[in-house]
């Protein structure tokens, strides 16, 4: 088409030059042949058309006569010019039809650089555009002023910022410019992401180069395409590259057309071109043959066709498989895979197989053995380790255990091939071979091929391993309950042995065993220990509640059916919560181990004793003949506790009270029976304890009235029932009250005053001493300071604190917050604590007292002498007070022992800069006695009973008679109150 455009420029050239040629040949021919006659041809030309010019048919009408020879060549002249006319007239037309057919041929070749995708341009002199598409423009942008201009100088610049490299194409257009004659082809990227390609091609007419035709084409999609081809090639490439097989493409024939070969499989290929050859000229014939037979069959089924053959490469025999996949219609892909690997691990897998079953069937037989799961441990051992040498076909098996903090291992059992079992104990220690042990703690096996170079294996193969003579090691750790516990050892012995994975897990599933067998008889012993604990007192041994019950229900039924007598006793240790509290739980509980051996040797071997709870202790007398034989070993076992029992360094002395009931005439139940001898107990603790007492109907009736009594005492709080009363404290010495201790009794509205004997212990016991407790502090710190307040010379309030109360953990805030409510000052507030109380828990005491101390109050040790305190203890104490207690003051004037007691005590006092008080004072002879063992503050009967408020406010405000009981003299002055 581009052709086209030069030839319709030539050929319009051509006509304008041929048009202007014939005016030319016309204007010569007048100048040269009529020039003489130029006159009359002026005249005619003026006149007479041009067709008539030169008719020589008409006659000249002009008077001068041409000469006959001009006339001849005038006419020859004529009908030449005449011939060249109607020529010429001819080829005018046809070069306007040539123009017409040119214009069509322009038009139709102006529509098609239109319509063509790509951008197009024709250029003459390198600088000026003769014609472009409107695809140019707009793949480049090109505004219309500048395109109209047709220099290509202008539009050079605007085309270069469109590309991506502009000095690439400055690069290529320069070396057209120099070589005119020069063709060109590139591709180029543009800023926005295109890629166009352009071809530069010259125009010539003839041998003459008359211009440039370049055209431009956006192949972005094509390149990208080709792009993504030839990653998708390289993938391809790359993933034939990692497999192992072998790929080829065949026809029918066998012809290979394409292969592929990886890395691994290049091994495996003839060296040489492989393409357009035959499988047997790369194949040996055999496995040609195969090959064809194959391939026939695929062409046939069009199914897959699976063959496998083998060949030696590089010496060493090979099997491959061969697949044959069909492909299109008439080709065959062929892909070779080296399978001689999984042909070895069939094989191997065969072989685990069989020996997996003969390990599985032993391992059911063991799982399913009465001796594993019934039968004890050692005969358990004994039998997995003989199944197990045999199965791994070892020359030794063993097991072994742990000790207790798991420092040493004892062996348990070891089955020897050749001397059977082995049951002598040996025992290494777990820290001589740290790195075996602490192998078998993170694997679950150590499978050693070579015990001497093994690192987890040397140090324990250089000590023992070797002298045996092993040379492998399968071992696996037992564990149980999440701790490992032992090990299981298989020895080989001879040539170095490598373990399989089936073995492996064979030698753990042993230690299951093991470690079943270890279980099974733990749940034996606990069973037995259950059993055990369900019926006997883990602490002294002796039948418990539960077991004396049963043996009390079947000789109730012994006793029916013979018409026998029985007895039941309860005992009770007198004291013994007293020694518990001040020497400790470990102490009690060593005295009532003692106190077992002793009851037991007291009875017959019929008899059963038990230990219901605490310190109580039942019996069961059977086949006795009357209440005489109870009686008789009832002074027995009284006897027997008689001596001192001596643990860790202290002398213990204990007593028992003992209650007595006799089948049938005191129940012919187990309830009824050991109801009253309960109550028979608590009747020999009401008669001074350290005795037996028979049940008789009385005492039922007194178990009663405590029960009612408690019931009582609940409702006492919330009506007011319980009043404070005091008793003064005498400073002997010089006649004068220094402190009042509080006392809570309880007055009941139709019973009157009730003991504090009967109602405290049991306040204690149900927990309602700690709001009476509460209740007597805030009362008596309230009075002291009503005594304050009305002008009494100040002194202190002593007020006890109870064994439960003093184990609050409130206690200190409470005491403050009732010295508060009260405006009482601490000082004047004095706290007593048993001396028992303060020795249960002494880091805990020291801690309380040492708070209330740092608050301002004092403290006092009440009952002082009859605990077991140390005095090592009781100088970290902050005491201000020693309370004697009265069981020393009583028989102060007929034991010389309770004197030299009570001048210890004082003396002991006066070391620790602690005052001394003597409780229980109640005559002039205890007074005399206590002044002469220099006891000078005393407390009791002989000078005041416990008073009322308004009584011991009168007593306050008049006392002029304690001179008279302190001095013997009677004076007239009223006392002086003193704090000290």
């Amino acid at each position: 088409m581009i052709e086209e455009f030069w030839v319709r420029e030539a050929v319009i050239q051509s006509g304008l030059w041929l048009n202007l040629a014939s005016g030319l040949i016309g204007v010569l021919i007048g100048l040269c042949i009529l020039a003489p006659t130029s006159k009359l041809l002026k005249t005619r030309v003026q006149s007479k058309p041009v067709g008539d010019r030169w008719d020589k048919s008409r006659p000249s009408t002009n008077e001068n006569q041409t000469p006959p020879g001009l006339e001849i060549k005038y006419e020859e002249c004529t009908a030449k010019l005449k011939i060249a006319n109607e020529q010429l007239q001819q080829e005018i037309v046809k070069r306007q039809k040539a123009e017409a057919e040119l214009e069509r041929s322009l038009a139709l070749l102006l529509g098609t650089l239109e319509s063509t995708g790509d951008g197009i341009i024709a250029t003459k002199n390198g600088e000026t555009i003769v014609t472009f598409n409107r695809r140019f423009v707009e793949m480049f942008d090109i505004p219309e002023e500048v395109i109209e201009s047709r220099s290509l100088t202008a539009i050079l610049p605007l085309m270069l910022e469109k590309f991506k490299y502009p000095e690439q194409y400055l690069g290529q257009a320069k070396d057209l410019l120099a070589e005119p004659d020069a063709e060109a082809y590139g591709v180029f990227a543009l800023k926005d992401g295109r890629i166009f390609e352009s071809y530069y091609l010259n125009q010539r007419l003839g041998e003459k180069i008359v211009g440039r035709v370049c055209s431009f084409r956006d192949i972005s999609h094509i390149w990208l395409i080709e792009h993504q081809l030839l990653e998708a090639s390289a993938e391809i490439k790359a993933i034939f590259g990692a497999f192992p097989d072998l790929y080829f493409r065949l026809d029918a024939n066998g012809r290979i057309i394409d292969y592929q070969a990886g890395r691994e499989s290049q091994a495996f290929l003839p060296a040489g071109q492989l393409l357009d050859c035959l499988l047997q000229d790369v194949f040996p014939p055999s496995v040609a043959e195969r090959f064809r037979d194959a391939i026939a069959k695929v062409m046939k089924t069009k199914s897959l066709v699976a063959i496998e053959y083998s060949l030696p490469i590089q010496n060493v025999e090979k099997t491959f498989e061969g697949r044959f996949v069909p492909f299109q219609k008439t080709q065959v892909i062929l892909i070779v895979r080296d399978i001689t690997k999984r042909k070895r691990a069939e094989k191997t897998l065969r072989n685990s197989e069989k020996r997996l079953r003969k390990q599985n069937r032993a391992l059911a037989y063991l799982a399913k053995s009465k001796t594993l799961n019934h039968g004890s441990l050692s005969a358990a051992v004994e039998e997995i380790t003989g199944v197990a040498a045999s199965i791994l076909e070892v020359e030794r098996a063993a097991v072994w255990l742990y000790n207790e903090n798991c420092s040493q291992l004892r062996r348990l059992n070891l089955y020897d091939r050749n001397n059977g079992h082995n049951a002598e104990t040996i025992e290494i220690a777990a820290s001589d071979y740290p790195a075996y042990f602490a192998a078998l703690t993170q694997e679950r096996t150590i499978a050693a091929y070579d015990v001497s170079t093994d690192l987890r294996t040397q140090e324990y193969y250089r000590s023992n391993l070797g002298v045996l003579g092993m040379t492998s090691l399968l071992t696996a750790p037992i564990w149980l309950q999440g701790k490992m516990v032992g090990i299981v050892c298989h020895e080989h012995l001879g040539t170095k042995r490598k373990w399989g994975m089936e073995e492996q897990n064979f030698a753990a599933a042993i230690a299951d065993l093991v470690s079943l067998a270890l279980e099974a008889s733990e749940r034996q012993r606990s069973a037995e220990m259950i059993r055990y604990q369900a019926n006997y007192d883990l602490l002294t041994g002796l039948p418990n509640k539960m077991l004396f019950n049963e043996r009390l229900s079947q000789a109730l039924t012994d006793a029916a059916s013979s018409q026998s007598i029985l007895g039941v006793m309860f005992l009770d240790l007198d004291r013994f919560k007293q020694i518990n509290d001040t020497l400790g739980h470990l102490i009690g509980d060593r005295l009532l181990q003692g106190v077992a051996k002793r009851l037991v040797k007291c009875l017959r071997e019929e008899d059963t004793i038990a230990r219901w709870g605490g310190d109580e202790f039942t019996v069961l007398l059977t086949h006795i003949k009357s209440k005489e034989d109870a009686a008789k070993i009832a002074e027995r076992i009284l006897e027997a506790l008689k001596p001192d029992l001596e643990i860790e360094g202290h002398h213990l002395h204990i007593s028992s009270s003992i209650g007595i009931a006799i089948y049938p005439s005191d129940g012919t139940d187990s309830e009824t029976l050991l109801k009253n001898a309960d109550a028979a107990l608590y009747r020999a603790k009401e008669q001074n304890r350290n005795n037996y007492q028979f049940y008789n109907s009385v005492m039922n009736s007194n178990a009663s009235e405590l029960l009612i009594v408690e019931h009582k005492l609940h409702a006492a709080l919330e009506q007011q029932q319980f009043v404070v009363h005091y008793q003064p404290q005498i400073n002997t010495s010089a006649g004068k009250i220094t402190q009042m201790e509080a006392l809570v009794r309880w007055q009941h509205p139709q019973q009157g005053f009730m003991s504090p004997e009967t109602f405290i212990p049991l306040a204690e016991e149900n927990g309602l001493i700690i709001p009476i407790g509460e209740w007597v502090l805030k009362t008596a710190c309230a009075q002291n300071k009503a005594w304050q307040n009305a002008g009494l010379p100040p002194i202190s309030v002593a007020v006890n604190l109870s064994a439960r109360q003093f184990q609050e953990a409130n206690l200190v805030d409470m005491v403050g917050r009732v010295l508060s409510e009260t405006s009482l000052e601490p000082k004047f507030l004095e706290l007593e604590i048993t001396e028992s109380v303060a020795m249960k828990n002494v880091e805990y005491t020291r801690e309380t007292l040492l708070e209330l101390h740092h608050m301002g109050v004092r403290i006092s040790l009440d009952d002082f002498g009859t605990g077991y305190s140390s005095l090592s203890y009781l100088k970290k104490l902050p005491l201000h007070k020693l309370k004697i207690d009265k069981s020393f003051v009583i028989d102060l004037t007929k034991d010389p022992n309770d004197a030299a007691i009570i001048a210890a005590i004082v003396a002991l006092g006066k070391v620790l800069n602690i005052k001394v008080v003597a409780e229980g004072v109640e005559t002039v002879e205890h007074k005399e006695l206590l002044r002469s063992l220099r006891c000078k503050y005393m407390q009791g009967y002989f000078f005041s009973r416990p008073l009322s408020a308004e009584d011991a406010t009168h007593l306050l405000q008049n006392s002029e008679w304690i001179k008279v009981k302190t001095s013997g003299w009677i004076g007239v002055s009223k006392l002086c109150f003193s704090s000290h």
